[in-house]
């Protein structure tokens, strides 16, 4: 065992609002990346089938980066880390205008990959730490609000670069977003300096393994954890088929980039009041009612006939999503001490990789036996199963 000085933000001053903003910069930058980045996989490695493995092992390295997060946040001052993470996703999404191998496909999006991871860990616990001990529902609310206003212009604004200008020039874009996020965080480091403190804590070598353990020894924690999953479960197969379904529907790409960023909407416009509202009525009903509404519409998909009303379906469906987003993680704060937030918000963080790595496993299943309406009913009913889950929540 040993000491390490770390550095901690005092937790009675409201500086949620600046990482919200820092949060509508990467998401903006994380959008326009994602708006084109998959076409540009599948250009270098040649097939939609090879496209599915490569983020299926890069889905699965995030997931040893979610575990091992949990023991850098713990030894390595969360400032640096921050800024260290900032500066590599700029470099590391400028390196990919320099593309031409699988090889360089790999070596980029690894480190990119897990510089996102922990730039979206840290300012979730910066906002965590700097909320008031009764609004953490509404500073959850306004971080993921921002988030999705990026997350709703960004694919906008990737796709009209890339096909006005090129794809590099996204890259180019996303990069340089990722620099100012840098740029806002420094600024803050420097002008807010009498906030960051000194803490001394105790150490183990072998506490990776140990932070899953007593993660998973508290029983309230399991139902975290599948709700957070469920969450990304629907984000996994909606990002994949809901565009296969546009595109066998005979639209093209356009109209694909305008559905999703529909869908993006519900999350604006509804996630801060509910987040607010689950803060005087409690997390279990809100959570609750998101997976039902998300099973009913991804029913609807198929048994409406009409294709356009199901183009409408599938950009409102999110308003299920707005119900759980902004309280996966207040449920989790809710549940832990604060002087465990780093120790087990990294074993917590691992069900957005592992959705990642089932959700297209289960879905391919589904498709391979009953067609695309499979993977609605099948999908629906999986829902379902953490809605349950959620009605089992603390209230």
């Amino acid at each position: 065992m040993y000491f390490k000085k770390r550095h901690r933000t005092h937790h009675n001053h409201d500086l949620g609002k600046l990482f919200a903003w820092l949060a509508l910069t990467t998401g903006l930058a994380n959008a326009a990346f994602w708006t084109i980045f998959p076409l540009v996989v599948e250009n270098v490695v040649g097939s939609e089938a090879l496209v599915g493995i490569f983020f299926s092992l890069i889905s699965v390295i995030g997931f040893g980066g979610s575990l091992l997060s949990t023991v850098i946040l713990r030894k390595v001052s969360r400032v640096k880390i921050t800024k260290w993470s900032l500066i590599g996703g700029s470099i590391f999404i400028l390196l990919f205008t320099f593309i031409i191998s699988k090889t360089h496909l790999y070596i980029f999006e690894i480190p990119r990959a897990l510089c996102t991871l922990i730039v979206g860990i840290v300012l979730s616990l910066y906002i965590r730490d700097t909320a008031n001990a009764h609004k953490i529902g509404l500073a959850e609310g306004r971080y993921y609000l921002y988030a999705n206003i990026g997350w709703l212009i960004g694919p906008l604004i990737g796709g009209y670069l890339g096909q006005l200008i090129s794809r590099n020039a996204v890259f180019i874009f996303s990069a340089f977003l990722y620099f100012i996020s840098f740029i806002i965080f420094q600024h803050q480091h420097i002008n807010q300096h009498p906030l960051i403190t000194h803490q001394k804590e105790k150490k183990t070598i072998t506490e990776l393994f140990s932070n899953i353990k007593d993660f998973f020894k508290i029983k309230e924690l399991w139902s975290v954890y599948a709700i957070t999953l469920g969450l990304n479960y629907w984000w996994a197969i909606s990002t994949i088929y809901i565009p296969l379904y546009i595109i066998q529907q005979g639209f093209g790409d356009e109209v694909v980039g305008w559905v999703v960023a529909a869908g993006i909407l519900p999350l604006v416009l509804f996630e801060k009041i509910i987040g607010t509202l689950a803060d005087k009525h409690g997390l279990r009903i809100y959570l609750a009612m998101g997976f039902l509404i998300t099973a009913i519409f991804t029913a609807l998909f198929d048994i409406i006939s009409i294709v356009p009303i199901v183009l409408i379906l599938m950009a409102v469906v999110n308003i299920g999503a707005a119900f759980i987003e902004p309280l996966q993680e207040t449920y989790l704060f809710e549940i832990i001490k604060k002087k465990d937030e780093e120790k087990f918000y990294g074993v917590y963080n691992t069900a957005d990789p592992l959705a990642n790595i089932l959700g297209p496993l289960i879905a391919s299943v589904f498709v391979l036996f009953w067609g695309l309406p499979g993977v609605w009913y099948g999908s629906a009913a999986i829902l379902l199963g953490f809605m349950v889950i959620a009605l089992k929540a603390k209230k």
